[in-house]
């Protein structure tokens, strides 16, 4: 049986979203169970839980992941919070600010963007029309530090938005040919502020964002 594993950094960010573990839904025409588990903050704790949960659970190139998490905007005139929507990051960096100025340097391959790969169910989730909410996709950044500052620099890099998770479950599920994806709610601007806004905002912000998932379930529900 195929499996779609909905994890989050910690249990705010999935706890509406856990009466359904254990569950399984028809995604494609195939039956498919659904794990929902927390992976842990910052890139090396998610890249490691994916791993854990390949062994534990025997999950193979055949589970797909959705990540739903949370982040920051570089552009300070995007709306943030935004109850009304989530990104979809399209590509997936891990650039540090010391990098961009030309205080460190890293091999080329680390450099590299991981693009998206997204499963069956996270393409049927897009395919639906939300009422007052929209997906917008971009490019997110996933630094191993919340930034303080340099989000001008970001975004003249290209990079709009910043998540502290996304890279390493991307990378873990990118060397096991798995599919990925994340949605991320918009909590706060990057900036000295950021992780203040953050703790005022991301509930209400996970909140929505769980209910477009809970909404796909529904409708896929065996």
């Amino acid at each position: 049986m195929r499996s779609l594993l909905l994890c989050g950094a910690f249990g705010g960010e999935i706890d509406r979203l856990q009466a359904w573990n254990g569950r399984s839904v028809l995604v494609g025409g195939e039956a498919t169970a659904i794990h929902v588990a927390e992976c842990g903050i910052g890139n090396i704790d998610a890249a490691l839980a994916w791993q854990r949960w390949q062994c534990e659970r025997g999950l193979s190139s055949e589970c797909e992941t959705l990540f739903l998490g949370s982040a920051g905007a570089c552009d300070q005139q995007f709306p943030a919070p935004w109850l009304g929507g989530a990104v979809i990051p399209t590509h997936i960096h891990k650039r540090e600010a010391g990098l961009l100025l030309g205080h460190s340097k890293l091999p080329p391959r680390l450099f590299a963007a991981i693009p998206e790969n997204p499963g069956n169910f996270a393409r049927r989730l897009r395919s639906l029309k939300f009422e007052s909410f929209i997906l917008h996709e971009g490019t997110v950044n996933c630094p191993d530090a919340v930034s303080l500052d340099h989000a001008e620099l970001y975004l003249q890099e290209g990079l709009q938005f910043e998540n502290l998770e996304c890279y390493g479950l991307a990378r873990a599920a990118e060397l096991h040919g798995a599919a990925f994806s994340a949605l991320l709610a918009i909590t706060n601007h990057v900036g000295p502020k950021g992780s203040e806004q953050w703790r005022r905002n991301y509930a209400a912000c996970s909140a929505a964002l769980q209910n477009i998932v809970l909404q796909t379930l529904q409708q896929l529900a065996t």
